[in-house]
Formats: structure tokens, C-alpha cells, sequence
């Protein structure tokens, strides 16, 4: 995915895994990934973290 592309449900898969085999800032669920743009270019099999997505801006600068 490259950066700046807003990430879609069929882009995300949950994984059980143990809470020490987690990287630091991983997400913890869909919702927080689905709808956020990338940071960064995110390969397949990447764990996503919260320093790789940022959520849209709901309101755009100048606008009310």
C-alpha cells in the first residue's frame, strides 16, 4: 500500500497472537485501521503500529 492511501477492511487481517510477540504501538483493532491513511509504504505481513497510520482530518482547514 503505498503512502497516503486510506487502508479498506479487505486490506487488514487479525492475527491471535501473544501480547509479548506484539511491536511496540501495535493497533489493536480493526476499527482503528479501517479508514486511516498510511503514513508510510506498508508492506504485505507488516504489523500495523500507530506511527505507521494517521486518521483523516474531519474538517479541513478554512472550512467550517
Amino acid at each position: 500500500m503505498r503512502r497516503g492511501e486510506s487502508i479498506r477492511p479487505d486490506d487488514v487481517r487479525i492475527l491471535t497472537v501473544r501480547l509479548s510477540q506484539l511491536p511496540r504501538g501495535a493497533l489493536d483493532g480493526v476499527d482503528l485501521a479501517v479508514g486511516a491513511n498510511a503514513r508510510k509504504e506498508l508492506r504485505p505481513g507488516e504489523w500495523l503500529t500507530d506511527q505507521m497510520v494517521r486518521q483523516p482530518d474531519l474538517v479541513k482547514r478554512g472550512q467550517p
